[in-house]
């Protein structure tokens, strides 16, 4: 339950040891409901009554940790519970909850709505937004929403596998706006932990999220193979959650892949994993947002396989949309893999529109 932002251990610690000493407490307030660290509203409220019945104010830790880990909720009974506390901590807690929590800031960087998909070009990550609470929080509480400047354009901030994701549940695009700058998917177990509770955690699934899921699909498979089944786990679950833009993820994809910072290679066996497990309309959509950006007027080398895959998934999904630069490619004279893939691809679709 305890907050761990960096530095804030000793002062966490002490309140904890306090705790345990003292034995006054019937529980933690900050005791999460659900797996990915969420804490339900009217539970909250709930244990914010019982300490008052029992007169004991909670460890201002024990609270922000609470506030943070809180589902909102548009619930009036629950809201008119919270209003009726009467403690301090109770009235926080109902200010929190009128409020909303913290607001979602987007992520995505504004010269994104112009990026093209060009050789040389560089990606854009995205934009770390600021996270501002309805109401105070103690210093270290808030260092989980700040981030450091630490020299030009450096953002220091040190996500701890999924242990960062349960401490704000609701927050999963501000917390991969914020990994996505330190998050390498083949070091260490990050990837592995966190990519999944990403998936599963709560919030929008802006820019950033995607933006770390397009880097994962460079995840090897063979060096890495628990991390890459976690990545296509991560992929899977956002769909099946209805919060995978397909397109958003293509386009990303197609920029990486120009960028140098994704191997067309592993993407393509990333993206076949994907399809494989029967999602083939889900890995069609995104080869088709993709697809564009790879191709123009010169093909990124290795695009060929995952032409082929996206002519696999339009037969299986019967997607029946052209894709002009890929007609274009298919009408070439020749026998080349892009080439071949093309034709295959151009072919599967028209075979839908009889």
């Amino acid at each position: 339950w305890v907050l761990r932002p960096v530095g804030a251990r000793v002062p966490v610690a002490h309140e904890l040891a306090a705790v345990a000493r003292a034995g006054t407490l019937p529980f933690l307030l900050a005791t999460p409901t659900l797996d990915t660290g969420a804490l339900d509203a009217a539970v909250l409220v709930a244990r914010i009554a019982t300490y008052e019945r029992v007169g004991v104010d909670p460890g201002p830790y024990d609270l922000a940790q609470a506030l943070l880990r809180v589902t909102p909720t548009t619930d009036q009974v629950v809201l008119s519970t919270a209003d009726a506390l009467r403690s301090d901590a109770g009235h926080q807690v109902a200010t929190w909850l009128r409020a909303g929590g913290i607001q979602h800031q987007e992520s995505q960087p504004e010269a994104w709505v112009r990026a093209e998909a060009r050789r040389g070009r560089r990606w854009w990550r995205p934009v770390i937004p600021a996270m501002q609470p309805p109401c105070p929080l103690p210093p270290h509480a808030m260092n989980l929403l700040l981030t450091y400047e630490l020299g030009a354009g450096h953002v220091f901030w040190t996500p701890s596998g999924g242990f960062w994701v349960a401490q704000l549940p609701h927050h999963r695009d501000e917390i991969s706006a914020r990994a996505f700058h330190d998050f390498s998917p083949v070091e260490n177990g990050v990837a592995r932990f966190c990519l999944p509770l990403l998936a599963r955690s709560g919030g929008p699934a802006g820019y950033a999220l995607h933006m770390v899921l397009a880097q994962a699909m460079g995840i090897s498979a063979t060096e890495q193979p628990q991390v890459h089944l976690a990545a296509v786990d991560a992929v899977l679950t956002t769909a099946a959650r209805g919060d995978l833009d397909r397109d958003l993820l293509g386009r990303q994809i197609a920029i990486l892949i120009r960028a140098e910072a994704l191997i067309i290679k592993r993407v393509t066996v990333t993206m076949r994993a994907i399809a494989e497990t029967g999602a083939y309309a889900t890995g069609y959509a995104i080869l088709r947002a993709a697809l564009p950006g790879l191709l123009g007027d010169q093909p990124v080398r290795g695009t060929g396989g995952l032409l082929t895959l996206a002519a696999e998934c339009a037969v299986r999904c019967r997607a029946s949309d052209e894709i002009a630069e890929v007609t274009e490619l298919a009408a070439r004279k020749g026998s080349s893999q892009l080439v071949t893939g093309a034709r295959a691809l151009r072919d599967a679709l028209r075979r839908q529109w009889s």
